[in-house]
């Protein structure tokens, strides 16, 4: 049985472009119920969170590293949005001060690990040390090691 796992849309900050490009391919995403990894850029046209699920309002997007650069906007927007959530990788981004904040301001419920590998696999063991010292339960930390999405 083949499964479905979705698409990581990193390339508008690594290769500079603008989200809107991304319209066509989040849209068949939508359509297949498949999730999107979201790195936004520090450019205008590569940080716009609210184009694509203002245009498909069923899609399920993890926006990279908690929602670098724009942290707080972006989880200011997502409190009202169920299908969107965060990833927890790269302690760089993704510090005990912003792992705190997020986890006070969005819940666990919105908040996933995520390994961004191959990039910096070393570092993982001490996001990981981040999350298993979280003060939330440990169904909590469970959910955002991996069950929000079983």
């Amino acid at each position: 049985m083949e499964r479905k796992v979705g698409l990581d849309l990193k390339q508008p900050f690594w290769h500079s472009y603008s989200i809107a490009l991304l319209d066509d391919i989040a849209a068949l995403c939508e359509e297949m119920g498949l999730p999107i990894l979201l790195h936004l850029g520090s450019r205008r046209e590569q940080c716009d969170f609210r184009f694509l699920p203002e245009r498909q309002p069923k899609l399920k997007i993890i926006y990279a590293h908690a929602a670098v650069p724009l942290y707080r906007e972006i989880w200011n927007y997502l409190t009202n949005r169920e299908i969107n959530f965060v990833d927890l990788s790269n302690p760089v981004y993704v510090d005990e001060r912003i792992l705190s904040q997020i986890i006070t301001q969005l819940g666990h419920e919105k908040c996933l690990y995520g390994t961004d590998g191959p990039y910096v696999n070393a570092t993982q063991d001490r996001m990981l040390s981040r999350i298993f010292s979280l003060p939330v339960s440990h169904q909590e930390k469970e959910k955002i090691l991996g069950g929000i999405f079983q």
